[in-house]
């Protein structure tokens, strides 16, 4: 299993002067995390994280993104709080109404109430965390909070697209997550598209390929790199970001009942649930593109 608030994507657009439209840049910040420096994350490896990463990289540069990608795999490990913070800032510092900035992050995710607003008297929230790292699980500090990076995305001028996938279940000793409990103010332009509900886990397989393959994904990128293979272009050859969340949102649950049945809740209308990916947001007008696939 894995337990990760992963992938997000935001797109940005710039105003300019003059009187021809500037070439729209493209540029994204892609995190994946297997392992952890702290316990008890660091008992907890993901398994395809920072490969999941490493192929949307090349899918982005195919097509013509600048990518920027913070990975932590054994010894190698550029994906702590800091870093993943100043690379956010550094990808948003600029853009404005012609740009598209994407942002994905994959690894271990949490949920849980916290104080989140430092101010005098100010009560705790409900609240998903994304894990760096140098995560402490239970430390909000050590965290990044939905909260505060919707609040990094609001000081810019950019339309903001996010992706996660991400577990949103509760520490060990903590209550289990609320769904109703978890309020999100986006900020202008901004849409946010989680892997999982609340208190769900975000699942990893190979079985996509065969139970001994070498290879796996998570099952909600899994779904994410098919649809922008191709699996979800429109009739014009583009990929936009309302055709990945219709693919992904219709194939992800499925998927994981095939893969983990173990893990089905049944509900009344006799569904079976185990990752129900969530989008909060949408954009008025036409989809935002995130490419375009050759010949076509």
């Amino acid at each position: 299993m894995r337990i990760w608030l992963s992938v997000i994507f935001i797109l940005s657009i710039v105003t300019t002067s003059g009187a021809e439209e500037p070439v729209a840049k493209r540029r994204a910040l892609l995190v994946g995390i297997n392992t952890y420096s702290v316990e008890p994350l660091k008992e907890r490896p993901v398994r395809y994280a920072v490969s999941d990463m490493q192929q949307l990289a090349e899918v982005l540069k195919t097509a013509g993104w600048e990518v920027t990608l913070l990975t932590s795999n054994g010894t190698a490990d550029s994906a702590k709080r800091a870093n993943i913070v100043a690379a956010l800032d550094k990808l948003l510092d600029g853009a404005g109404v012609n740009d598209l900035v994407l942002v994905a992050l994959s690894g271990h995710g949490r949920q849980f109430r916290a104080r989140i607003d430092r101010s005098e008297g100010a009560a705790e929230q409900e609240e998903v965390f994304f894990c760096p790292s140098d995560a402490k699980e239970k430390n909000p500090d050590t965290l990044l909070g939905i909260t505060e990076l919707t609040q990094r995305l609001g000081k810019s001028s950019a339309t903001k697209l996010v992706m996660i996938d991400a577990a949103r279940i509760a520490p060990v000793g903590m209550p289990p997550p609320k769904d109703d409990d978890f309020r999100l103010s986006l900020p202008p332009n901004t849409a946010i598209f989680f892997g999982s509900a609340s208190g769900q886990p975000a699942l990893e397989t190979n079985l996509m390929y065969g139970r001994d393959s070498a290879k796996g994904h998570g099952i909600f990128l899994h779904r994410v790199l098919l649809a922008l293979q191709g699996d979800a272009q429109n009739d014009r050859g583009q990929v936009t970001w309302s055709s990945v969340v219709e693919y992904v949102a219709e194939r992800v649950n499925d998927d994981a009942v095939r893969w983990y049945p173990e893990h089905a809740r049944k509900l009344p209308n006799g569904e079976m649930i185990v990752q129900t990916p969530h989008l909060v947001g949408s954009f008025a007008g036409r989809s935002p593109v995130l490419l375009g696939l050759k010949g076509r």
